[in-house]
């Protein structure tokens, strides 16, 4: 992983970009604190609308793809009784 100070980013971010595309990520430094990180953006499972907004700033893509066994994991249950407590005591606290 690469670092690089903002003064030497605008100076070299052709450089910097050609890293990122090739799948390195860079950590930006501002007087050497840590600001930022610039990582690739895998648009393989983006439609052309998606990458758009990606291109606008409006959308990020995720950071990984969910796993085969995500949609099969038990989610935890709640009793109904607790949930309507629970949103009468904040819509109380209003």
């Amino acid at each position: 992983m690469e670092t690089v100070n903002i003064a030497q980013l605008k100076s070299e971010l052709s450089r910097y970009l050609s890293l990122v595309r090739a799948g390195s990520e860079v950590i930006v430094r501002d007087r050497n604190i840590p600001v930022a990180m610039l990582v690739p953006i895998d648009l393989e499972d983006l439609t052309l609308e998606d990458i758009a907004l990606v291109a606008s700033g409006r959308l990020r893509p995720p950071r990984s793809k969910l796993s085969s066994d995500f949609w099969r994991r038990t989610r935890p249950s709640v009793n109904i009784e607790d949930l309507d407590r629970a949103i009468e005591a904040d819509r109380e606290d209003r």
